[in-house]
């Protein structure tokens, strides 16, 4: 049996039965012919077989009598086609399957040449072809041969997007992860860049991180996704560009507009706080003076209580042993008035005791 055939071939039985004149042929002759397709389907050729006389009797497996009357009977039904050549060369063929066998071939010779093309212009567009050193500059518009792969952005910095990231919004995520890539790489590929990125990140950060429930969605998947576009619109309203600002304390809200001054009263191009600068330099030495001022009177406070407690702590001993001598006093002065009672005396017995000591 030969590799790379189907192992069934397609016999159509109302085909066979229907064709008047091969049912009118002996039953020789039919067994002959569907024995010669069976061996046409396994062929070379696939819907002919050709070889010596003799070669072509033994496969078929008939008397040469019997193939005389095969040949005869299909001159007259035509139901194969049949050639002997001079040379002893016998030729039998049946005509839709050796057809079909032929479109078949021409449809799998397209196809590979049709792989090998895709296959070769592949191969040019990796092949970085090196700029003439002859030429000095190079003319994009009458050269439409230049690789595609010349005009492409370099793959996205996926790594320091994602720090950038962390960094303001104090998370862990991994440029590594997959989700997060294609989300980086999608936006890339719309043309967005390494600022844009920063600048998506300062804004969203600016707006989300003292949100206990919006913090939630400073990840990749919301920050990249197809709002970016307007996320970075929201950071040109904003600062009026898409530079990423660095991380930087934060300042006063400063106003553009005119205006008088509240301290000095004096009119300013730029207030701050409602003051002009001037003043508003005074207010923050002030500032500062009163911090130093205080961190210093923290210091000595902190100096000075180990000493007050221990002071403390020697008064209230003193007052303590004052109430307590007081006390026994008053506990001796009862017992001599009592010193005529006749039971009290007795063992056993206590006079009327004063103040208890224990709630001194």
């Amino acid at each position: 049996m030969r590799t790379g055939k189907a192992p069934a071939l397609q016999f159509y039985p109302g085909d066979w039965l229907h064709d008047v004149e091969l049912q009118m042929c002996s039953s020789s002759t039919r067994g002959i012919w569907i024995n010669a397709l069976c061996h046409m389907w396994w062929s070379k050729t696939r819907g002919e077989i050709s070889g010596p006389r003799e070669n072509i009797i033994r496969i078929l497996n008939c008397t040469e009598a019997e193939f005389d009357t095969f040949l005869a009977e299909n001159e007259m039904s035509l139901f194969c086609h049949a050639c002997c050549e001079s040379d002893g060369i016998v030729t039998l063929r049946n005509r839709r399957m050796f057809s079909a066998s032929k479109r078949k071939e021409v449809s799998r010779l397209s196809s590979q040449r049709y792989r090998d093309k895709q296959k070769s212009d592949a191969k040019s567009d990796t092949e970085i072809i090196p700029p003439s050193s002859t030429s000095s500059s190079l003319d994009v518009s009458n050269d439409t041969s230049l690789s595609r792969d010349q005009s492409k952005k370099p793959p996205p910095p996926y790594q320091e997007i994602i720090e950038d990231l962390n960094k303001r919004a104090g998370t862990k995520f991994d440029h590594k992860a997959k989700t997060t890539r294609e989300h980086i790489r999608a936006r890339w590929k719309e043309g967005m860049g390494l600022k844009e990125f920063k600048a998506v990140n300062w804004v969203k950060c600016r707006q989300w991180a003292g949100d206990a429930k919006m913090s939630a969605f400073l990840r990749p998947l919301t920050l990249y996704n197809t709002k970016m576009e307007g996320y970075l619109q929201e950071a040109y309203r904003e600062k009026g560009t898409i530079k990423a600002p660095e991380n930087k304390p934060a300042q006063a809200n400063v106003s553009m507009e005119k205006g008088k001054c509240q301290d000095c009263g004096q009119p300013s191009e730029k207030l701050v706080d409602g003051t002009c600068p001037s003043c508003w330099k005074k207010i923050q030495a002030n500032r500062e003076q009163n911090v130093e001022r205080l961190q210093g009177l923290l210091k000595s406070v902190g100096a000075s209580t180990a000493e007050e407690d221990e002071a403390k702590r020697k008064r209230l001993l003193d007052q303590a042993a004052k109430l307590k001598g007081e006390h026994d006093g008053e506990a001796g002065a009862h017992s001599t008035g009592n010193g005529n009672d006749p039971e009290g005396d007795s063992e056993g017995e206590a006079s009327p005791p004063g103040p208890d000591r224990n709630d001194e």
